[in-house]
């Protein structure tokens, strides 16, 4: 009797391994802006009345001053203060306890790997690291309205000889037709580059937390 082939294992699904993780980190980040909003306001409301001095102190410093420590990542106090604030219905959340630690990264890492103990960090960091640098590309119009911009910074500077003698028109002339060119491409700009340089800042600092936490998290497994 012939024997039957046995079947390959089937590889893991990296990118919807990756959607998952992605889900569950934008699901905290809106969960902790959120809490902060209101955590925020009414921290304010409470300590300016009371406290006018300290608490004006405090925001000055904090203005000045990271809300994490730039090498280890540890929270600053103030930002503790806040979160202590939270309702206990708040308090129950998973996602809290991340907000409220001294370092969130590794609270981070910690909940996804014990959600997700079967994923290879190490390989979405690397596929996650890869699609953003695919990610970045410009439209026809968004070219179009780079040349236009780099041409009329180009004509501003047409000797006047040429103008009045090639073109037989008064500079004076030429040069209110190439200020009125160069207010059109500031406009035309603003209009194609301006959403497109806010959404791609946007999705940068998104994206640039995800790949510090998946970094993280893959370290962090190597340890386990």
């Amino acid at each position: 009797m012939a024997s039957q082939p046995q079947q390959t294992p089937a590889s893991p699904n990296l990118q919807e391994q990756l959607d998952n993780v992605v889900s569950y980190l934008t699901a905290y980040e809106d969960f902790r802006r959120q809490l902060w909003a209101r955590l925020w306001k009414r921290y304010w409301a409470k300590n300016m009345f009371r406290h006018p001095i300290r608490f004006t102190w405090r925001i000055v410093h904090g203005t000045f001053t990271p809300s994490r420590d730039l090498l280890s990542g540890k929270k600053i106090d103030v930002i503790h203060d806040v979160y202590a604030t939270a309702s206990d219905e708040d308090k129950r959340s998973d996602f809290y306890r991340v907000c409220a630690s001294d370092y969130v990264v590794h609270s981070l890492s910690s909940e996804l790997i014990a959600r997700y103990p079967a994923y290879d960090f190490d390989k979405l960091a690397s596929l996650h690291d890869s699609l953003q640098r695919d990610r970045i590309e410009f439209t026809g119009r968004q070219t179009i309205a780079f040349i236009i911009a780099a041409a009329s910074f180009l004509l501003k500077d047409v000797p006047k000889e040429i103008i009045e003698d090639q073109f037989r028109m008064p500079y004076s002339q030429y040069e209110i037709s190439v200020f009125w060119v160069g207010v059109g491409s500031a406009g035309y700009l603003a209009l194609n580059f301006g959403p497109y340089w806010w959404l791609n800042s946007k999705a940068r600092g998104k994206h640039r937390f995800i790949g510090q936490v998946l970094r993280y998290t893959s370290l962090l497994q190597m340890e386990k």
